[in-house]
């Protein structure tokens, strides 16, 4: 049996806004409940701003973290925004690490 691969598209070319970001969020979790893996499609997205990349990849991370790396991917193109935008989710996450609140997992 194949597995069930969910591919996330935005519909905005600039990602911005908490509130945004926690619903792609909760989104993003019920599929990963369902079994499904993840494919964030950046392909056209300029650019994220640091607060929607915490929002969404940071948190997202806390709360998948062991198999974050085995079940969400990311699918960019090959220009200087898809680089400033995996560095934008990659600061995120490094500092929602840093910060060492192991024991809270905010959903």
């Amino acid at each position: 049996m194949k597995d069930k691969v969910q591919t996330i598209v935005f519909e905005n070319q600039y990602l911005s806004s908490r509130e945004n970001a926690a619903q792609k969020r909760s989104e993003v979790l019920s599929y990963l409940d369902d079994g499904r893996d993840i494919i964030f499609d950046l392909t056209g997205v300029k650019s994220i701003s640091a607060s929607y990349a915490d929002e969404l990849f940071a948190i997202l991370y806390l709360n998948v973290r062991s198999t974050f790396k085995a079940r969400i991917s990311f699918l960019v193109d090959d220009n200087e925004d898809s680089r400033e935008n995996i560095l934008s989710i990659s600061d995120a996450i490094k500092m929602r690490e840093s910060q060492k609140d192991d024991h809270l997992v905010l959903s």
